[in-house]
C-alpha cells in the first residue's frame, strides 16, 4: 500500500493559505498534530486524511504522490509588490507556479506540439496526442460526424 507523502500535506495547506493553527482548529486537533503530520511522524489515519483532503480541496490521491511538487524560490518569480505581500499569499502564488510546472511536464510527456509556432485556433489538436494517452483526453479525438 502506498504511503502518505507528508510534504504534500504541507504543500496543500500552504496552497490554500491555511496556517497550521487554522488547519488544526478546523480539524479539531492541535497545531502540534499538524506539525507532526507534516513531518511524517505520525502520519494521519485514513479518516483524518479524508478530512484534510476535503477541507483543503485536494484529491486524496494527491497525498500519496511519491514525487514532491517542484519548489520555486521567491527570487525565481516576479511579484509586483513583494514587500506588501504576506508570506501566506506568497507561498500560495509559488504553489500555483509549482502546479503549472507539473502540468507542463505532464503535457510535454503526452502531446507532440509543433516547435516554434502556434497551432492557431483553426488547427486541430487531434492526432498530436500519443496513441497510448488518447483515452485520457477524449475531447481531443475527432468527432464521428
Amino acid at each position: 500500500m502506498p504511503e502518505i507523502n507528508p510534504r504534500q500535506i504541507t504543500f496543500a495547506r500552504s496552497r490554500r493559505r491555511y496556517t497550521k493553527k487554522r488547519l488544526a482548529e478546523e480539524l479539531g486537533v492541535t497545531s502540534r498534530t499538524i506539525q507532526n503530520y507534516e513531518a511524517g511522524t505520525p502520519r494521519p489515519d485514513d479518516a483524518m486524511l479524508s478530512r484534510i483532503a476535503l477541507l483543503l480541496n485536494f484529491p486524496r490521491s494527491f497525498f500519496f504522490l511519491e514525487e514532491d511538487m517542484p519548489v520555486i524560490s521567491e527570487h525565481a518569480a516576479s511579484f509586483r509588490a513583494l514587500s506588501k505581500m504576506s508570506a501566506g499569499t506568497r507561498a500560495c502564488a509559488l504553489g500555483a507556479g509549482a502546479i503549472a510546472f507539473r502540468l507542463n511536464e505532464w503535457m510535454d510527456a503526452r502531446f507532440k506540439l509543433p516547435a516554434g509556432r502556434s497551432a492557431g485556433p483553426q488547427r486541430s489538436l487531434a492526432g498530436r496526442c500519443r496513441p497510448d494517452t488518447a483515452h485520457a483526453v477524449g475531447w481531443l479525438a475527432p468527432s464521428a460526424t
